[in-house]
């Protein structure tokens, strides 16, 4: 319905719905289809300047090639989709960049790519592959360590004084 409303109103930002309705083929196995709403996707960006969006259309395009035993070419989506993410970091230094380096997304991407780079290395014999799937995990580390380091502490002093009386209960 959002893609539908989206597109007759001509609304924009028709990847988020494209993504969305990739996930759905995805889950319903329907593969072919999905990589199909996962391009449209790509192509819908047009002009959009937001590189959000682009990093969850490449790991769902990863999903759907790992599901169909195409390990490469998930590695390689996963791989944009971590490029694209890297980017987007360092063009939005804000706060929700900050909080982006926590999120639960974030890491799937991340491990989603270490699994997949994995398996192709264990299937291959390359030694190469190993160290590049290496080297996704410590990025990954990095990540984290810079979200955790640059969060602010005091946020425990600005919890109600009801929160430390409630907690133990």
């Amino acid at each position: 319905e959002a893609f539908r409303i989206r597109k007759a109103f001509r609304l924009g930002d028709l990847e988020y719905s494209y993504l969305n309705l990739a996930s759905l083929r995805a889950c319903q196995r329907d593969f072919d289809s999905a990589l199909k709403l996962a391009d449209a996707g790509l192509a819908a960006r047009g002009a959009s300047r937001s590189l959000k969006p682009v990093w969850g259309i490449w790991h769902q395009r990863g999903f759907i090639e790992e599901e169909c035993g195409r390990l490469a070419n998930a590695l390689r989506d996963y791989q944009q989709s971590l490029e694209y993410l890297r980017r987007w970091r360092a063009e939005e230094p804000s706060p929700d960049a900050l909080r982006l380096n926590t999120d639960a997304s974030v890491h799937y991407i991340y491990q989603d790519a270490i699994r997949t780079g994995n398996r192709l290395a264990l299937r291959t014999g390359n030694a190469e592959l190993a160290r590049q799937t290496f080297g996704i995990a410590e990025d990954h580390r990095a990540a984290s360590l810079r979200a955790r380091w640059n969060l602010p502490s005091d946020w425990r002093n600005r919890l109600p004084k009801e929160y430390w009386e409630v907690l133990p209960q």
